[in-house]
C-alpha cells in the first residue's frame, strides 16, 4: 500500500485512508507515527499525523475521538522518556 506519506509501520488501505482523511488538499499529512501506549500509559496503538500546520493524535480502536493541535498553539513540548530497541 503506497500510503502517500511517511509511516513507521506497514498499513492496510483503510488504516492509510483513515490517516489521510486527518488532512486536506491544502494541508496533507505529511508523516505519521505509529506506537504502542496512549495518554494513560496503557498498551493501545496510538498515531500522531503530523500536516504542514498541525498534528493528529488518535488511538486506532476509538473512532471519531482524535485530538488535533495545530503547531501555534503549541507553547512547550518535549519526551518524558523515551525507550526502545
Amino acid at each position: 500500500m503506497d500510503a502517500q506519506f511517511l509511516i513507521n509501520k506497514h498499513l492496510n488501505a483503510a488504516q492509510a485512508e483513515r490517516i489521510r482523511s486527518f488532512g486536506s488538499e491544502e494541508d496533507p499529512v505529511l508523516f505519521a507515527l505509529v506506537g504502542d501506549i496512549n495518554a494513560n500509559g496503557q498498551y493501545s496503538e496510538t498515531t500522531v499525523a503530523f500536516t504542514r500546520s498541525q498534528l493528529v493524535v488518535f488511538e486506532t480502536a476509538k473512532e471519531g475521538q482524535e485530538q488535533r493541535i495545530c503547531y501555534d498553539d503549541i507553547e512547550d513540548i518535549f519526551a518524558k522518556r523515551m525507550y526502545g530497541n
